[in-house]
């Protein structure tokens, strides 16, 4: 009986279900043009947004500003601070200073009376008129006769040459500061540089550095500068002295004297006292003492009040 109930109502349900779906009509598609245009989601939006209504511009008027009144705190007028409790502090009696109880001496100073302060000015020189001095005459009974005042030349002096060697003092060699140049009468294939060359007395010599070479065939020889031939220049580390109140120029055995404007090679004058003979000397004994011979003149040593020994011309080679 169950069974059999249960397929009656299968088959009820069945046939039911055929019946609505032959009542219902068909559905049809819509095309896509007849659809409406959907908005986009931005422009909805916007649509829906509230639209902004015109307002007026209102007059201000201006404010009237009431002063204020003074308004009483009295929260601030009844408020009492309470004083923190303090508690006493024990004082002790101070201990008596002996030094400040002593009565102190007052010294009574003593009636000065003022004086005139004094600027730190200092007082200028008056002018004193100078009288012209008068220089004494000459008497050859009583008085010496005057000294000449002895004036310098002007010095003009070539440049460094480059063998230049600072000189060392040698008691044992009279030519030791011109000991690194060529010797007297010595020979030289080759002139050194910056030699120039220097026509006198119808000869050609040649002069560098204040050394002299006379030209010998293929060949150069040392000499001493012929007396009267001039230079514009004087040697690098030449000496000057006085003779008689008169000034020398003295270089490697070479004397020269100041002339119109150039430098003449000059006889050896007697009394001259130089430092160093040239490379060159001879050695003379006379009477158990030496002296050196240069060019012809001759040199004696004498002891300097410094311990080194110089040379004095003792004769000339005139």
């Amino acid at each position: 009986m169950i069974i059999s109930m249960l397929f009656i109502a299968l088959f009820f349900s069945a046939t039911l279900s055929a019946q609505v779906k032959q009542a219902e009509p068909e559905r049809k598609p819509i095309p896509a043009r007849q659809q409406p245009p959907q908005q986009p989601k931005y422009q909805q939006q916007e649509n829906n947004a509230p639209r902004a209504v015109p307002v007026k511009p209102v007059q201000q008027q201006p404010r009237i500003v009431k002063p204020e009144k003074a308004v009483s705190n009295p929260r601030q007028e009844n408020y009492e601070p309470k004083a923190a409790p303090v508690k006493p502090r024990a004082v002790q009696p101070a201990q008596a200073n002996p030094v400040q109880q002593e009565p102190r001496p007052v010294k009574i100073p003593a009636k000065v009376t003022q004086e005139p302060k004094q600027l730190d000015i200092e007082p200028q020189p008056q002018a004193v008129p100078v009288k012209p001095a008068v220089q004494p005459k000459h008497d050859p009974n009583t008085q010496a006769p005057p000294k000449a005042v002895t004036v310098l030349p002007p010095v003009r002096v070539e440049p460094q040459p480059a063998n230049h060697v600072n000189p060392v003092y040698d008691p044992r060699n009279p030519s030791w500061r011109y000991a690194h140049l060529p010797r007297r009468h010595s020979h030289v294939y080759h002139l050194p540089p910056g030699h120039r060359m220097i026509h006198f007395m119808n000869h050609n010599y040649w002069y560098c550095n204040g050394v002299f070479y006379q030209p010998y065939n293929d060949m150069y020889i040392v000499i001493n500068g012929p007396y009267g031939i001039y230079v514009d220049m004087l040697p690098f580390g030449y000496r000057s002295f006085f003779v008689n109140n008169y000034p020398y120029f003295y270089y490697n055995g070479n004397f020269f004297d100041y002339r119109d404007n150039y430098y003449y090679v000059v006889s050896p004058p007697v009394g001259a006292l130089v430092e160093s003979l040239p490379n060159g000397y001879e050695t003379i004994i006379i009477n158990g003492e030496t002296f050196y011979e240069v060019d012809g003149a001759q040199y004696k040593p004498v002891l300097q009040e410094n311990g080194e020994i110089w040379y004095e011309v003792i004769k000339a080679n005139n």
